[in-house]
This record gives C-alpha cells, structure tokens and sequence, in this order.
C-alpha cells in the first residue's frame, strides 16, 4: 500500500477484501502491517477481510478514532488484540473473527459503547470475558465461540 495514499484526505472508505498482500507471509523478512493506514484518521470503514495478514494488529488502530467499521475477518493475525481498541469510540461494526488472536479480551472493549455488532469467533482468547462487557448496552450481535473462553461475566 504506497505511502501516497493519506494524500486521500476525503477518503473515507477503504475496503481492500481478498487480496493477497501477506504481510508477516514473507519467508526471508516479516512484511510489517502498513501503519500508513493508521494515519489516515478520516476514515469512516476499514476493511483487510483475507488478506492474508500474518502479523500482530499495531497498537495504533487506535488512531483510527472516525471509524464506524473495522472488517479484518479471515486472516492470520497473531497476537493480542492491542488495548487501544478501546479507543474506537465511534466503532459500530468490529469484526476479527478467524484469526489467531491470542490472551484475555482487553477491558477496554467497555469503552465501545456505539458498538452493536462484534464477532471475536475463532481466535485463541482465553480466561474470562470481562464485565467491561456489561456497558455495551446497544450491542446486538455478540460471537465468541470457538475461542478458550472461561467464564461469564
């Protein structure tokens, strides 16, 4: 993804679903995310749904604090999903099923109080779902399964 592209300072979606740009796939050296799209703050919708994206989600999706819709359904990512997801205040749709999320749910998942759907599905969470989860009152379609989720809040 060039660089170029937050020169689109209008843009508000970006829907990049079933492409193949393997990052983290590289066999020499780690292809890193393209942090290029978390500067772009105006954006509205985000999608890499199978995209083959093999690397941990940045800490800076954080940034992306204008997103309504956050797709990265169908891919490798690896490790936890960053705290700093809390702050997507306005995320109405957040979708990270069948990746390979990893570690507890972070408590700051309470802070998407616009959120009415959120499908973790198959992933590798695990211990408790945290009572966070109580101050997503709008939220309307909930998935979990297939993670090693202990217990209820």
């Amino acid at each position: 993804i060039p660089s170029e592209i937050v020169k689109l300072e209008k843009l508000r979606k970006l829907l990049l679903d079933n492409n193949n740009f393997r990052f983290g796939a590289s066999d020499s050296e780690p292809i890193p995310f393209p942090t290029v799209i978390f500067s772009m703050t105006g954006l509205t919708e985000l999608s890499l749904a199978k995209c083959e994206i093999a690397v941990a989600l940045p800490s800076i999706i954080g940034n992306l604090e204008s997103l309504t819709t956050l797709n990265l359904n169908d891919n490798e990512i690896i490790g936890n999903l960053p705290k700093e997801i809390g702050n997507l205040k306005n995320i109405e749709e957040l979708t990270i099923d069948d990746n390979s999320f990893v570690g507890g749910i972070p408590t700051t998942i309470g802070q998407l109080t616009s959120i009415t759907k959120l499908k973790m599905h198959r992933n590798f969470f695990d211990g408790a779902i945290p009572s966070e989860f109580g101050n997503l009152q709008i939220l309307k379609d909930l998935t979990l399964f297939g993670n090693s989720l202990t217990s209820l809040p």
